[in-house]
């Protein structure tokens, strides 16, 4: 990949830590935001996600892990919303003021 597309990943469950893992390892440069720090606290202490299984294995070292709306997601090209739907409003709130014209915005239904 010649020029990776920077993604910013919000929500640090199931579904945040796999599509942060994958897209890293297929050369993505990924943010990862979380709200609070517990989401995030065994990718900061390790260093990354281990990644296991028919998408493919190995350790994805994230270019960031993050507590903090602003820095996640100012400067990518596109933004994946992991949280369940009931989230959606709240996590709008907080990317609003950091949003800027020509990024995606992708929402990941839960079911």
């Amino acid at each position: 990949m010649e020029d990776p597309l920077d993604i910013g990943v919000l929500g640090a469950g199931n579904a945040g830590y796999a599509i942060s893992a994958d897209l890293t390892l297929k050369g993505f440069r990924v943010k990862l935001y979380n709200q609070s720090v517990e989401g995030i606290k065994p990718i900061l202490e390790t260093g990354g996600i281990e990644m296991g299984g028919a998408a493919g294995t190995g350790f994805a070292r994230l270019n960031e892990v993050t507590t903090e709306m602003k820095s996640a997601i100012e400067d990518v090209d596109i933004v994946m919303v992991a949280v369940p739907g009931f989230g959606y409003k709240p996590l709008a709130e907080l990317c609003a003021p950091w949003l800027r014209p020509g990024q995606i915005v992708v929402l990941l239904a839960d079911r």
